[in-house]
């Protein structure tokens, strides 16, 4: 029971602390971002917190401070992208222009260009100006014109580029655990043989005889009953 206690107990916490953090005032994580750059290392403790469980902002910042090495962090360049995603997928626009340039630039993630327009466009969509004049700058359309490139070609770009990356961590997965993999199958099939040979005798006593209930159960359950059929008015 205490165990239970306990287990309902953590979650119950980690639900507080999630929207404690989600519901965090900009203007604290603001304030929390001043002082993280002060020098206050709690400050950044709690930057990373709320960045954890979720808060965009929190999340950006963060993704900011791994990417310049800055507030006791090393630098990088995938984590930072990743935080970066994190927020941007959550509409803060500054991340949104953050991970554009990690796509347009190739820090941390694979360079790409579509992906890249992709971030400027949803940062521009919420009013960041600076992506406006980026789209502009590297000579594409922004969203307020005629767009160089359609949904359905960023869509079937998305999935290819998907695709390829699961097909290489699969190729990536079985030249390191191939060998070890193979062997487990066939130690497992060496197991099972050798169980089968210890209680072949067992086995096939055990397997005649549900075989043997089943055929007389399907001998016996249609035939025809004895009983007496009730009489009716016109039998003598």
């Amino acid at each position: 029971m205490n165990k239970y206690i306990l287990v309902i107990g953590s979650v119950f916490l980690f639900c507080n602390l999630f929207i404690q953090a989600e519901d965090a005032p900009q203007s604290s994580i603001v304030d929390l971002a001043q002082a993280a750059e002060s020098g206050n290392k709690a400050a950044v403790q709690s930057l990373y917190q709320k960045a954890v469980y979720g808060n965009a902002a929190a999340q950006n910042i963060i993704g900011y401070y791994i990417d310049t090495g800055t507030c006791g962090f090393d630098r990088n360049p995938q984590m930072a992208a990743e935080w970066y995603r994190r927020s941007a997928e959550q509409g803060i626009a500054t991340a949104q222009w953050n991970l554009a340039l990690c796509y347009e630039y190739g820090k941390g993630v694979d360079k790409d260009l579509v992906k890249a327009r992709l971030w400027y466009s949803q940062a521009e969509l919420r009013g960041y100006i600076k992506a406006r004049e980026r789209l502009e700058q590297l000579g594409m359309q922004s969203t307020s014109g005629k767009s160089e490139i359609t949904p359905s070609q960023l869509i079937t770009k998305t999935i290819q580029d998907t695709a390829a990356s699961t097909k290489q961590a699969a190729s990536d997965f079985w030249d390191k655990n191939g060998v070890e993999i193979k062997q487990s199958a066939e130690k497992i099939g060496q197991n099972m043989s050798d169980f089968y040979k210890r209680n072949q005798t067992q086995i096939e006593t055990t397997t005649i005889s549900i075989l043997g209930a089943y055929l007389g159960h399907e001998l016996t359950k249609d035939t025809p009953s004895h009983e007496p059929l009730p009489a009716t008015a016109q039998d003598k």
